[in-house]
């Protein structure tokens, strides 16, 4: 479920950049197998998107931390969706610095309400109390 994948980075002005690696943090099926992408160059993380509930971003930052020694610095959010920004608050609290385009920031509370709204008076899978707090 979670594997690395070597990538090599080529700049045209210095040649060969020293190669990163990028790897996948999979959760279990109560995040709904949400996949974590973080590329690490040697020197700090980046990690792209969290996962949908806080506690699973904090087992993947912990699984991070046992994967490399580099110090995670930002998280990249690539689009409004609960599974994508939920977990905001964990990295937040480690000094995680979040990126976010203005379209997709500006859209994080509509679609947190309208899927919070549906998971749990449509879906039933969630009570207000379990619903995972999205708070940034």
């Amino acid at each position: 479920m979670k594997h690395a994948i070597t990538a090599a980075l080529f700049f045209a002005t210095t040649g060969m950049a020293q190669a990163g690696t990028l790897y996948t943090y999979t959760s279990d099926t109560s995040g709904f197998d949400t996949h974590t992408y973080y590329y690490d160059d040697g020197q700090e993380v980046t990690v792209f998107d969290t996962q949908f509930l806080p506690s699973l971003t904090a087992d993947m930052l912990a699984k991070i931390k046992e994967t490399t020694r580099s110090p995670v610095t930002r998280v990249v959010v690539t689009h409004p969706n609960p599974d994508k920004f939920n977990g905001l608050s964990v990295l937040h609290a480690a000094g995680v610095e979040s990126i976010a385009s203005a379209a997709t920031q500006a859209a994080m509370p509509g679609v947190n309400a309208y899927k919070r709204h549906f998971w749990i008076n449509v879906a039933g899978a969630f009570t207000p109390q379990t619903y995972p707090n999205s708070s940034r």
